[in-house]
């Protein structure tokens, strides 16, 4: 978040919150502590993550619930992302054909709005498709899904981008050899 511009967003959102449970308003003092401590959150995750919490339960919510919620939603996106991918690998990657049906796949996630998955289905597709071990490749698919979501909520700095360039090369490294 943005401290001048979510910052008076936020306090609404926590004030609103606390009308709707027992607890009442926070204190300034709470609304700051909570304002700190969510900062690498965007607004929009927060107030969805709030928004959800209450649907389910009728106190004013932690930190590490909001958290907690917010680490619900990578886990879910990560799983629908998986499932999209799977799907066409399964329709588009033919052994023994190299990257013809990929063509198709990388349009595919383009018009999903997905195109950021590409490298994840380029990497995986075949071991999705026809791999062996389908239990370990969906765990590690779906671990790197909810790396490259988290990485786009942070929205990193430069030199954060290029240290995950260096991780991404030495995957791409190791799977070769694999």
């Amino acid at each position: 978040m943005n401290r001048k511009t979510d910052y008076e967003k936020f306090v609404v959102l926590l004030n609103t919150v606390g009308e709707a449970t027992p607890q009442g308003k926070p204190s300034p003092e709470k609304t700051e502590i909570y304002f700190r401590c969510l900062q690498d959150l965007s607004f929009q995750e927060i107030d969805q993550c709030m928004m959800n919490h209450l649907r389910h339960k009728k106190f004013f919510p932690t930190i590490s619930e909001i958290r907690g919620e917010s680490d619900e939603d990578l886990e879910i996106q990560a799983q629908e992302d998986y499932r999209l991918i799977d799907d066409l690998c399964q329709n588009f990657v033919f052994e023994g054909f190299g990257g013809c049906g990929y063509e198709i796949i990388k349009m595919k996630l383009e018009e999903a709005g997905k195109g950021y998955l590409f490298e994840t289905a380029n990497r995986f597709g075949t071991e999705i498709a026809y791999g062996t071990n389908s239990t370990a490749t969906r765990a590690q698919v779906i671990k790197q899904i909810k790396f490259i979501n988290h990485v786009q909520r942070k929205q990193l700095s430069g030199q954060e981008k290029k240290q995950i360039g260096k991780v991404d090369k030495l995957l791409d490294n190791v799977t070769k050899r694999i």
